[in-house]
């Protein structure tokens, strides 16, 4: 049985084409109640929606991202919300892995794991800036206990994942850490505006790591991506940053701090990385 809408998108009104059993109609609008929000999140992020009809169709495993026609798995069509990031990872993936593909399964990281950064995304337009925080501090949390063991015990780089690693732990949650970190050091107007310019300079292309880096660093002006990618793609590996001293001037009003950078699990210092002191 199929459920029909209709979105209003950035470039004009959009089909909605949901199918199911008819015996699973009533959860599956249930579970699909933000689908709506979380389109115009994502458009309001990466610019237009470029196909013709937002699609979801019942399996009965597994998620896939075909373009208009969306796999989705019959268990997270339950009523609840709990599916809801996988709806929205698919989604995402219209723009990351449909709209700009990556040029190999070594950089899987540009499909799954920009999809992934998207799937926690959305939650700050659909919900609030709260709720995706949350999720951006747990992700980064589960990365640093599972990455490793989840993947061949060994913390690994970005690019060039090892084929049977390809669709793991690194490429997914690491994946959607590194779009967030991204999405600080450009800040978000230079970030925000760098993707969608990306995504019309590349429409129905494929980037490979490189490329991606080099359009960012074209689009943007900032040079220091050259660094980011070094750091968080090319390498493996984390920084942590820790105020080591501090003093106050109380006549001068003034804070002298003392920052130390640690590694785990990196062969070298992370460069030129914007952090954030708050007193």
């Amino acid at each position: 049985q199929f459920l029909s809408d209709t979105v209003l998108g950035l470039n004009g009104p959009i089909d909605i084409l949901l199918a199911a059993k008819a015996a699973d109609t009533n959860d599956l609008k249930g579970s699909f109640v933000n689908l709506k929000p979380t389109f115009h999140a994502l458009e309001h992020y990466f610019g237009p929606y470029q196909w013709p009809r937002v699609g979801y169709a019942a399996t009965t495993v597994g998620a896939m991202e075909h373009a208009t026609s969306i796999s989705y798995p019959l268990n997270l069509i339950n009523g609840n919300l709990s599916g809801e990031d996988i709806m929205a990872h698919e989604l995402a993936h219209h723009w990351f892995g449909n709209l700009i593909t990556c040029e190999t399964a070594e950089d899987m990281w540009i499909n799954e794991g920009m999809a992934e950064f998207s799937s926690h995304l959305y939650s700050e337009q659909v919900y609030n800036r709260a709720k995706y925080l949350e999720i951006v501090r747990d992700n980064a949390w589960n990365v640093l206990l599972y990455a490793a063991s989840r993947d061949g015990d060994l913390h690994r780089p970005l690019y060039g994942m090892p084929h049977e690693y390809v669709y793991g732990y690194h490429t997914y949650q690491k994946g959607a850490m590194v779009g967030h970190n991204m999405r600080h050091y450009l800040g978000d107007s230079l970030f925000f505006n760098s993707i969608k310019q990306l995504f019309i300079d590349h429409a129905y292309g494929n980037l490979n790591s490189a490329d991606f880096r080099d359009e960012m660093i074209r689009i943007s002006g900032n040079a220091d991506l050259q660094d980011f990618w070094q750091d968080w793609v090319y390498q493996p590996g984390y920084p942590q940053f820790s105020v080591e001293d501090w003093s106050y001037a109380d006549l001068l009003q003034r804070v002298n701090i003392t920052l130390k950078q640690r590694t785990y699990a990196a062969p070298d210092f992370f460069e030129n990385v914007p952090v954030d002191v708050t007193f």
